[in-house]
């Protein structure tokens, strides 16, 4: 028995660095999860329980937010709208470069989904889109439109300066 573990030592110890190797990899992939998750759940805390962001997501929801001309000239109704979108655009963000993956991403996807499908948000969004377009420069929240555009919850033809939706709602921007 000692001859042979003397002629497989190399054998041996390969193997049980593989193993080693192999429980660390292990060990490795479960704390990014953790810290992934921990993360989700800031932002998600921050979307739920930040009293602002909350209050301006329940505006959007039940219908009460505008965007008509005095949208701009409200600057503090404009600051809370742009700070809920910026979140939902960093959180896009982080599923695009896949900081985040789907299983992540689907904490999110409830508010996502019913603040971009209001007419609302997607006529301040277009005029935004097309203000930047037309000053060449990126848009705020283009990781977030850009998901919207992806999972179809815009007009087919939101990035045209021409979508009927739209185009009697250009406020300031355009």
């Amino acid at each position: 028995m000692l001859e042979w573990v003397k002629e497989n030592v190399a054998f041996l110890t390969l193997a049980i660095t593989i193993v080693g190797g192999g429980f660390a990899l292990l060990q490795w992939k479960k704390q990014i999860d953790i810290k992934r998750t921990e993360f989700a759940y800031q932002i998600m805390e921050k979307l739920r329980n930040n009293k602002e962001i909350a209050q301006t997501c329940y505006m959007i929801e039940y219908g009460e937010f505008r965007y008509n001309d005095e949208f701009h000239n409200n600057h503090a109704l404009e600051h809370k709208i742009d700070e809920l979108l910026s979140v939902l655009n960093y959180v896009c963000y982080l599923l695009r470069n896949r900081a985040i993956g789907k299983r992540d991403f689907s904490i999110f996807k409830y508010e996502t989904v019913w603040i971009l499908k209001s007419k609302e948000i997607q006529a301040y969004l277009w005029n935004l889109y097309h203000w930047s377009q037309r000053n060449k420069t990126p848009c705020s929240f283009q990781f977030l439109i850009d998901w919207g555009l992806q999972n179809n919850l815009f007009p087919l033809n939101f990035t045209t300066k021409e979508c009927q939706t739209f185009i009697r709602r250009k406020h300031l921007n355009l």
